[in-house]
């Protein structure tokens, strides 16, 4: 799996992720990037990438795969596990 940012077509920015994405992916309102993956050995995380595609910070939730990732209104990230 990859990462791929784009405006008006062009590629800003590639990422790898740790393993297989199975949730959405969401941004907010500063470009900020939110999605959870599944690694091989069954390890799942939610990540956060920056604008420009760096890694801000990964939260794992263990051997429950992420499948929804959404933010409150008030910018609070909310992540369905099961």
């Amino acid at each position: 799996s990859s990462l791929h940012s784009l405006q008006r077509g062009k590629e800003t920015w590639q990422a790898k992720p740790d393993g297989r994405i199975y949730s959405n992916l969401i941004a907010d309102a500063s470009g900020n990037v939110y999605y959870g993956d599944t690694s091989e050995v069954g390890e799942s995380h939610v990540h956060s990438l920056d604008a420009a595609g760096r890694v801000r910070w990964t939260y794992s939730v263990g051997r429950m795969p992420v499948h929804q990732v959404t933010l409150d209104s008030r910018g609070g990230l909310l992540v369905s596990a099961s």
